[in-house]
C-alpha cells in the first residue's frame, strides 16, 4: 500500500514538473512571438513629426525614443535646466544644440520609410516606445541607414546608459569614443557629461 501511494505521489510530482516546464516554455514562446509581432508592426512606418533629436512621432501617433541617444532639449523644462547645470552650458545654447540635432534627424528621415527594432525594454516609464531606427533604402537599392548610429557618429548626443537595452551598446561605445576624438565643433565638444 505504501509503495503504491509513493508511486502515485512520485508520478504526480513528475507530471506537475513536466506541466510546469511546458507552461514555462509556452510563456517564453508567447513573449518571443509578442516581440516579433511588435517588430512586424513597425517594419515599414513613417514619421509624422520630429519632436527632438531623439524623439519621433510615428505615423500611428506613437512616440518613439531612440535607444542610446539623448540630445539636448529644444523646449524649456526641468531636463533642460538639469542639463545646463550639469554641463555648465547656458540653456539658450543647449536649445540651439538641440535644434541642430533635430534638424539633422529631419534631414535624414524626410520622406523616408523606417524599420524599428526593439530590445528587452520596449517602452519607457512614460509609455513611449524605445527603439533602434533603420531608414529603409529607397526602391530596394542601397542599404539601411542606422539612425541611432548616425546621431552618435555626428556627435549630437553624449554617452548614456540604456540598460537593459544593450544589443548595440558596444558599437555605441566605440562610436562615442570616435566622435569625441573627431569633433571639431567647440560647441559640441562641450556637450559631454563625466
Amino acid at each position: 500500500m505504501k509503495i503504491v501511494i509513493k508511486s502515485r505521489v512520485l508520478i504526480s510530482f513528475c507530471l506537475l514538473f513536466v506541466f510546469g516546464c511546458f507552461v514555462s516554455v509556452s510563456f517564453a514562446a508567447n513573449a518571443k512571438d509578442k516581440h516579433a509581432f511588435e517588430n512586424s508592426k513597425y517594419f515599414d512606418v513613417s514619421v509624422k513629426e520630429t519632436l527632438s533629436g531623439d524623439v519621433l512621432r510615428l505615423d500611428n501617433d506613437k512616440l518613439l525614443r531612440l535607444i542610446g541617444v539623448d540630445t539636448p532639449e529644444v523646449v524649456d523644462g526641468n531636463k533642460l535646466q538639469f542639463d545646463s547645470k550639469v554641463s555648465n552650458i547656458p540653456e539658450e545654447v543647449l536649445r540651439v544644440m538641440g535644434n541642430e540635432a533635430k534638424c539633422f534627424i529631419e534631414d535624414l528621415i524626410d520622406g523616408k520609410r523606417l524599420r524599428v527594432e526593439f530590445d528587452k525594454k520596449v517602452k519607457d516609464n512614460y509609455g513611449n516606445l524605445l527603439g533602434y531606427v533603420f531608414i529603409l533604402p529607397e526602391k530596394h537599392s542601397g542599404e539601411e541607414i542606422f539612425l541611432n548610429v548616425e546621431v552618435i557618429k555626428s556627435g549630437y548626443t553624449y554617452k548614456i546608459d540604456s540598460i537593459p537595452n544593450d544589443r548595440y551598446m558596444s558599437l555605441f561605445d566605440k562610436l562615442h569614443q570616435n566622435a569625441e576624438k573627431a569633433q571639431n565643433s567647440q560647441l559640441w565638444q562641450q556637450w559631454r557629461r563625466q
